[in-house]
């Protein structure tokens, strides 16, 4: 199997014993909760922001940003520019 690629079905490549991302795959985590008239908002993110932000911080930056300036958008836009500055 020396400089081959053996294809498999599961989404990824097996090449000499390692695997290799070959594309997206979907496992996802799915929580169910109650919403009530007391819940601020919902942070709805892929683990592009989660492998970057815990959830309290996620949670504790936009509740700052929406008291500074209530746009949820610009909120949502702005965390997710603090997910990529701390990649960097």
């Amino acid at each position: 199997m020396d400089n081959q690629v053996m294809h498999n079905t599961d989404g990824f490549d097996k090449w000499k014993g390692s695997m290799l991302k070959k594309g997206v795959t979907a496992s996802p985590d799915v929580y169910q909760a109650s919403l009530g008239a007391d819940s601020e908002f919902l942070v709805l993110a892929s683990d592009g922001l989660w492998d970057y932000i815990n959830s309290s911080d996620a949670v504790s930056f936009v509740r700052n940003q929406l008291r500074q300036h209530g746009d949820v958008q610009l909120a949502c836009y702005a965390l997710a520019e603090a997910a990529l500055a701390t990649t960097n």
